[in-house]
């Protein structure tokens, strides 16, 4: 599992809004690093959330995979220490379990 993929499964195990800021700006950076640049028409303008959602991703034009990916990893990492600020080193997230960056063969 790749360091991307595990902190996306986590972030999907703390209950945010999906209007909160800390949302969008993570679904903006998933959609960019999964699906690359934003070529979906803009939604109505009643659409207050989707708008929003739309203008946050359409912003990272140009970014590269591998960025949006690591802008995701540094996001959901704040996220975690905000929504679970108890938690001993929340925002190192230093975890047995979670992927290497490097690995042995």
């Amino acid at each position: 599992m790749s360091e991307f993929q595990y902190y996306f499964d986590r972030i999907n195990r703390i209950p945010l809004q999906h209007t909160s800021d800390d949302f969008v700006h993570l679904s903006a950076l998933y959609h960019q690093a999964i699906l690359g640049d934003n070529v979906a028409p803009k939604p109505p303008v009643y659409d207050v959330v989707g708008c929003e959602r739309w203008t946050q991703w359409t912003n990272l034009k140009g970014m590269s995979k591998d960025e949006a990916m690591d802008g995701y990893v540094a996001a959901a990492k704040d996220v975690i220490y905000k929504e679970q600020p108890l938690v001993p080193s929340a925002k190192e997230d230093v975890v047995e379990d979670a992927p290497s960056a490097v690995q042995m063969v």
